[in-house]
């Protein structure tokens, strides 16, 4: 129909539909696919946040074993004024850079 034009029984006048339709096409289906790549990302951004938090809390228990050795360490030598430590220093590997017998022996 056109503005103007005489409308006669029977004539369509306009047709209704559920489908949205805007200058890039079918709004409904965009907004679809959109929603569709957002829920794909947020499970992918899930599953790296997971992996991320795994790496942390192992670098963490390192870092707990870490400081326990060196406890261990400290409180030996305080007991027993500095004889077992450099006994334990060798047995633990706290300094895996120098092997025991590449270290300087005190006289």
């Amino acid at each position: 129909m056109l503005e103007g034009q005489q409308v006669r029984p029977g004539d369509t006048l306009f047709t209704l539909s559920s489908e949205r339709l805007s200058a890039a096409g079918a709004t409904q289906q965009l907004i679809a696919e959109q929603l569709e790549q957002r829920l794909r990302l947020l499970a992918r951004d899930r599953v790296l946040a997971a992996d991320r938090l795994q790496e942390q809390l192992r670098t963490l228990e390192s870092d707990e074993d870490y400081i326990m050795r060196e406890l261990n360490i400290a409180d030996m030598e305080q007991v027993s004024g500095g004889a077992d430590w450099e006994r334990s220093v060798s047995a633990s590997a706290v300094s895996p850079c120098r092997s025991p017998s590449s270290r300087p022996r005190s006289a």
